[in-house]
């Protein structure tokens, strides 16, 4: 059995999708879910089903509803149910490991975050891209109100967009700045506030080498800032800042210092007068490595 919550309800099997008709058993069924395979007591469930104004034949309607939502889960059970059990005061879902979406999910995201701390973009994300694929829509679709589902839904929302930028990250480190640009750009006018959005945008932009449009960013985020929290940019972004206005080294993508051929990286003879051109031939190794066409002529005498 498999379970979806990463956008609209959905269960299925070996043999396909299992339809489960009635707005009270796909609530049940969800709350259910959400839960984890953890117990959930009778009157947690009447609650959710009828929002707390249940009627007096609640209890007796509930059964109801497990029996219906047990006969569209095991349809040819024999015995005692083996799925939605009965526990006590309550009922849970009986639940393997990894047959919950969101569960798989977690794990992914928490995997492709370790791969990105230890200097593995690549690894990194493959790994977030797969999980972030997962999404159908909005967690929990179709339960915004109720609460058992509320929490559980920021939760795994705030994750995604976490994710999100765990992905965007490893694509900036792996030299795809230019492709990772248009998304950031979107998610900083969804996301104002979240200043690491604003960062790697600034880092992007740098990248690609466009300094003006990288501090340009680094005054509207500022502006969002002030304007809607009254408070100045954080440390991260205006020590980016100073680098991108000081034109820090460091920032430009590491692959492309270390590949340097060895012509413009490894020791060399003092030159006087040159250290302009030596600079701009740097810069178009790195935006060669970068996939940019560039053309550079080198005109003078030998030596």
């Amino acid at each position: 059995m498999d379970y979806s919550v990463l956008g609209p309800l959905r269960v299925s099997n070996g043999q396909g999708l299992i339809e489960i008709r009635g707005v009270k058993e796909r609530t049940l069924l969800a709350h259910l879910v959400s839960a984890g395979g953890r117990l959930v007591q009778s009157s947690e469930l009447i609650d959710s089903l009828w929002q707390d104004d249940p009627p007096a034949s609640a209890g007796k309607s509930l059964q109801t509803f497990v029996l219906r939502l047990r006969n569209a889960l095991e349809p040819d059970r024999r015995g005692t149910p083996q799925v939605l059990v009965t526990e006590g005061p309550g009922y849970r879902l009986a639940l393997d490991p990894g047959t919950v979406d969101a569960e798989r999910f977690t794990r992914l995201v928490t995997v492709g975050r370790r791969a990105l701390e230890d200097g593995r973009p690549e690894s990194a994300g493959s790994t977030l891209g797969e999980a972030l694929s997962m999404w159908r829509g909005p967690a929990y679709a179709g339960f915004d109100h109720a609460r058992f589902a509320q929490a559980e839904a920021r939760r795994l929302e705030e994750l995604r967009l976490t994710a999100t930028e765990d992905l965007l990250a490893a694509e900036i480190a792996l030299g795809r700045a230019a492709k990772a640009v248009p998304e950031l750009e979107r998610l900083v006018g969804t996301h104002p506030l979240r200043e690491r959005l604003w960062e790697m945008l600034m880092l992007a932009l740098y990248r690609e080498g466009r300094q003006g449009d990288a501090l340009s960013t680094y005054e509207r985020a500022r502006s969002h800032l002030a304007d809607e929290l009254g408070v100045d940019p954080g440390a991260g972004l205006r020590v980016l800042h100073e680098r991108v206005l000081a034109h820090d080294p460091a920032l430009r993508l590491a692959s492309a210092r270390v590949r340097l051929p060895p012509e413009l990286s490894g020791p060399r003879p003092r030159t006087v007068g040159r250290e302009r051109e030596l600079e701009r031939l740097r810069q178009a190794w790195e935006a060669a490595v970068r996939g940019v066409a560039t053309t550079v002529l080198v005109r003078g005498p030998v030596g």
